[in-house]
């Protein structure tokens, strides 16, 4: 079955979901680029199948209340970014993409150990 993008000049009723949905799709591929994340990382690691993220990221149809939730999780962005690209979005500190094409290497040993020294370093700015 042939997917066809939303169009605003065929359904002009439609034309401010057409912009969140296209602006969507842009940060979702924004996103996944400064990961370094492929299609098939974000499916491996967020359970939404392939198709369907590149449905998302193509414009095609926008992701239910649900999976735009599991996005921002994973992303690390509100749900009011992801849709409209407005608020306090999170900031992308220097070096951060490197450290997570980094993170994608390690074994599962490996991150398990960052993991556990990243929550003991959060505890140590907590105080």
């Amino acid at each position: 079955m042939k997917k066809i993008a939303y169009d605003a000049r065929n359904s002009p009723d439609l034309a401010p979901d057409v912009a969140v949905s296209e602006g969507l799709s842009r940060r979702l591929r924004l996103l996944r680029a400064r990961y370094g994340f492929t299609l098939q990382d974000v499916q491996t690691r967020t359970g939404i199948p392939l198709s369907t993220l590149d449905s998302y990221e193509n414009s095609y149809y926008p992701p239910s209340p649900p999976v735009l939730l599991r996005l921002a999780r994973f992303y690390h962005v509100t749900t009011d970014w992801l849709l409209t690209g407005r608020d306090d979005a999170r900031t992308w500190p220097e070096g951060y993409a490197t450290f997570a094409r980094l993170a994608k290497t390690l074994n599962l040993r490996q991150r398990r150990l960052l993991l556990e020294r990243l929550r003991q370093v959060e505890k140590e700015i907590a105080v």
